[in-house]
């Protein structure tokens, strides 16, 4: 009822001339928004209100999610806001979009903050499920003062941006003001499965975005004209192990696939095959591939993994 109140009165100043039905709640984890004296202007044309939270506020661990596994548990909802039937359909809609999209993904269902602003909220959640600075959303349905909020941390933060996510906020807020959670929950999924890459993990931040847009579209061509998944990721702590372990988490063993993993540390690149292709392709063939590629990563990882696509278009299964 609270949000239902703040949408109402919101859009009644909506008829007398502003843009936004409410206020909303959106800072990327890692940099502290900026001070503003005026309003945004989001993309999409919608007034947003500066974020109320101050930047250096603490986070604290409101309740105890020591129970909880994120790798199995996406939507946290302990005052069973949701259905069964609901909550489990969730659940499995946001489990698949984590793994295609290699990120972690939570949908917080709250009924009282405490003292605490949605943002430090947000974060004390995520970080008390994830690594402070792994990948990842924490969605926080804040049915205590209505002030919804989306935490981002990491590389998916490169494309979760702020207009993006101003612009979810504002799209969803109706639909949480009538309890339409599974609506609100898809949309924010949908959002993840149009903006962030599938194919191309840049995990080391080798890569700017326009670079991994196009290589996205290459995958996804390779994908439509050899139904052949082709994947990228550049680490830090590459290994074929961590390549292996990747392309499993991601697709299983069955899937017709090749993952190629960047070293940012050094020069080694691992291939990991998936499917058809681990009988098909010999270790000679992805020996003399990996020194094409080699020649194009001296222009960056970005060359590197274009080679890579060109490279796997090739191979015959």
């Amino acid at each position: 009822m609270k949000r239902f109140a703040i949408v109402c009165i919101l859009c009644a100043m909506l008829l007398a001339g502003l843009q936004g039905c409410r206020k909303v709640e959106n800072e990327e984890s890692s940099a502290p928004a900026a001070s503003q004296d005026a309003p945004q202007q989001d993309t999409a044309g919608a007034e947003t209100q500066p974020p109320t939270e101050e930047a250096t506020q603490e986070p604290v661990q409101t309740h105890d999610l020591g129970q909880v596994d994120p790798e199995t548990e996406h939507i946290l909802d302990p005052d069973k806001v949701l259905d069964t039937a609901l909550r489990t359909s969730l659940n499995q809609s946001a489990a698949k979009i984590a793994r295609q999209y290699h990120l972690n993904l939570t949908i917080d269902i709250v009924q009282k903050l405490g003292d605490q602003k949605p943002a430090a909220y947000a974060q004390a959640d995520y970080e008390a499920l994830y690594p402070a600075d792994s990948s990842g959303v924490l969605f926080l349905i804040n049915n205590d003062t209505g002030e919804d909020y989306l935490y981002v941390s990491g590389d998916c933060g490169r494309f979760l941006t702020d207009s993006v996510r101003t612009e979810l906020l504002i799209r969803i807020s109706p639909m949480l003001a009538v309890s339409d959670y599974q609506q609100a929950v898809q949309t924010v999924l949908d959002t993840i499965a149009e903006v962030c890459p599938a194919h191309v993990f840049d995990q080391a931040g080798a890569m700017d975005p326009a670079d991994i847009a196009d290589l996205e579209d290459t995958a996804k061509q390779l994908y439509t004209s050899k139904k052949l998944t082709a994947v990228v990721c550049t680490s830090e702590d590459a290994s074929q192990e961590a390549a292996d372990a990747l392309f499993e988490k991601l697709y299983g063993t069955e899937t017709d696939g090749i993952l190629l993993m960047l070293d940012t540390q050094g020069e080694m690149m691992y291939v990991s095959l998936g499917g058809k292709m681990r009988s098909s392709i010999g270790g000679t063939t992805i020996g003399a591939m990996l020194d094409r590629i080699d020649m194009e990563r001296r222009d960056g990882a970005a060359a590197a993994a274009k080679k890579f696509f060109s490279e796997a278009e090739t191979l015959e299964r």
